[in-house]
Formats: structure tokens, sequence, C-alpha cells
């Protein structure tokens, strides 16, 4: 970056030199995105966009550079919270790509960045709350990703972009109240990340999978108790496969903080107490970061204490796993638990004097 910001400044009207530029700041912001970072992620797609700005537009290659710094900024600016300016984001994306497919029809891959800016349009307009306009693109996306799929068969991009549509349609049915749409368009999510598995297992596809089958868990949550206990467990094990690859992946950070009180409360409610320390000691295992392993476990553990005092049953369910938790957090030392101690999420673990003496400074 400081190589090619000197170039620049040198000769600030050379279009190599703004060309190059852009693409670092476009790969920084991809960075930023995906670190959970969506301010700095707006601030380096901006600057990647304003070098293009006043050169030719006449070559393929940076026309669709363009397009793609729209494509992921809208994401960005939605994850900051800047709806308005996201979704003129993605319709500059669906524009740009409009123009190349009428001049290039061939080159498939641009129906697909296409589609995958129609997504985010579709969820740019879920968070505005405009549920059916969100609905419209989500079908027409997964539409046109469907028909890609069933061209190519084994392009593994196109595959994930549908599974993708599926879980923006998910989104829009919990959304709305349709629990059942909701848990069927998991499915089918679901369905193809672990086609895509079968294919090529990367970590991300295991997180994405994680993802599907949380969010069937929770859609069956009020139907299906023991089924949504098994989908939220089988769930968050593949989301541990992603974030033990992508510690920082926003995505999996969250489903994983918010899942983990959902399936808490139905394990403290089957009285699976042997279901709960087994994925705990799991998720310990799996993760790199002993300390911050251990305190996502504890985070578990605390949401199962605390669902012991929402369903009134006995203390020594809480004792029990209180006794576990303190097991876990005393085999890692030295260690700083710090950010543990202040997280509201270990408060109810916080709150017994055993497990607070266990994690004391």
């Amino acid at each position: 970056l400081d190589v090619q910001e000197r170039l620049h400044n040198a000769d600030p009207d050379y279009p190599g030199y703004r060309q190059d530029l852009s693409r670092t700041h476009y790969n920084l912001g991809i960075v930023a995105r995906e670190t959970g970072d969506p301010a700095d992620a707006v601030s380096e797609l901006t600057a990647a966009a304003r070098l293009l700005d006043g050169l030719p537009a006449d070559d393929m290659i940076q026309r669709r550079h363009r397009a793609r710094i729209d494509l992921n900024l809208g994401p960005a600016l939605r994850a900051d919270h800047r709806l308005g300016e996201a979704a003129a984001a993605c319709d500059r994306a669906i524009a740009l790509f409009d123009a190349l497919i009428a001049e290039h029809p061939d080159r498939y891959a641009f129906r697909y960045e296409r589609e995958m800016a129609v997504i985010n349009r579709g969820l740019v307009r879920l968070s505005d709350r405009d549920p059916a306009k969100a609905e419209a693109d989500l079908t027409s996306a997964r539409d046109a990703l469907a028909r890609l799929v069933n061209d190519f068969k084994h392009t593994p991009l196109y595959r994930a972009g549908l599974a993708k549509a599926y879980n923006g349609l998910a989104a829009v049915a919990f959304d709305t109240g349709r629990a059942d749409e909701a848990a069927d368009m998991s499915a089918k999510a679901a369905d193809e990340w672990t086609a895509l598995i079968a294919q090529q297992g990367t970590a991300d596809y295991h997180g994405e999978l994680g993802i599907s089958l949380c969010n069937r868990g929770r859609a069956l949550y009020g139907s299906n108790a023991m089924a949504a206990k098994d989908l939220l467990t089988h769930g968050l094990t593949e989301l541990l496969i992603g974030l033990r690859a992508n510690p920082q992946e926003p995505a999996f950070n969250d489903t994983f903080q918010k899942q983990s009180r959902v399936l808490a409360g139905l394990l403290v409610w089957d009285q699976d107490r042997m279901g709960a320390e087994k994925l705990a000691n799991r998720i310990v295992a799996e993760l790199p970061d002993p300390v911050r392993s251990t305190h996502r476990a504890v985070v578990l553990l605390a949401a199962c204490v605390a669902a012991v005092g929402h369903q009134k049953r006995a203390t020594t369910e809480a004792d029990a796993y209180e006794a576990v938790a303190i097991k876990l957090v005393t085999a890692v030392r030295p260690a700083d638990w710090s950010a543990l101690r202040a997280d509201p999420d270990c408060a109810p673990l916080m709150a017994r004097p055993g497990f607070a003496a266990a994690v004391a400074p």
C-alpha cells in the first residue's frame, strides 16, 4: 500500500497506479468486512471507488472491478446501519452488471455476481422493514441462481449463491411470522451447503451449513423441540469448524452466540446436562485460543444456569452446570478472565460465588 501510494502521489493521473491502488483498498475493504469492521470496510471500499472516478470506462476488467466494489459496499453499509446508501450501492452494482451482461452474454460469472447484488439489496430491504420487496428480490435471485446451478452443476460458487438466497428467504419468513416456511427455506439452504461440502469441504461451507441448521432449529423451536435441539447441536458443531478457520467471521460469531442461548434452554428442558457438558468440552477442544474457547463454553453453561431459573427447576441442576464451568476455567492456567467477567452473557455464573472465585484476578 505504501509503495502504491507513493507512486500514485508522484503521478496521480497515471491510470495504472490508480487502478492498482484501488484494488489494494478493495482488498482491505474485504478483509475489514470479514473481520467485523463495517465502518473500516466502507472507508476502504469508498476509497477504492473514488480512485476510479474520471478514468475511461471502456475497459471490461475495470468496469467489473467498479461493479464489485459496489457489490461489497452494499453489505458493508448495511452492517454500518446506513440503509439508504446501502440500497443505492446495490442498485449501482446491479446496473453495472446489467450493462456488462448485455455486452458479454456468455460471461456467466457476471450473471452470478449480479444475483449476489440482488440478494444484498433484498437483505437491505428486509433491514429497512420492507419484507415484500425483500422477498421479491430474493425470489428472483433464487430462481436465477437455480438456473445457473442446473447449467453448471460443478461450479461451487453458483451453488453457494443459491444457498445464500435460500437463507435470505428464510430470514424474510422469520420476519413475517411464517415459521414453517422459514424451516423449509433453511432446510433447502442446508441441502445446498451439504452438497458443497461433499464436493469441496471448506471450513466456510461448514460454517454456513451451521447457520442454516441453526436457523431451521430455531424455526422448529415452537413445534418440535426435540428436532430443534438436535439441529441446533449439529449446527453449532458445524459452526465450530468455521470458527476454527475464521475466528473473526461476523456471521459465524453472531449465530453461535445467539443460538447457543436457544440451545441451552432446550438442553435444560430435556434434562440433558451430559449433552451440554459434551458440547462445552467440544467448544474448548475445537477452537485454537484456550481462553477465548473456554469463554465461549462458559457462555453456553451460563445460559443453562439462567434456563434452570426460568424453568423453575431444582437448584442442584444449576450447581451441576456451575461445576462443569469451574472445571473448564481452572484447566486454563494462567489466564486473564477479565473479558469473561465483564461479559453480560456470563452473568448467571458470575453471580455464583464458586465460579466467581474461580475466575477472580
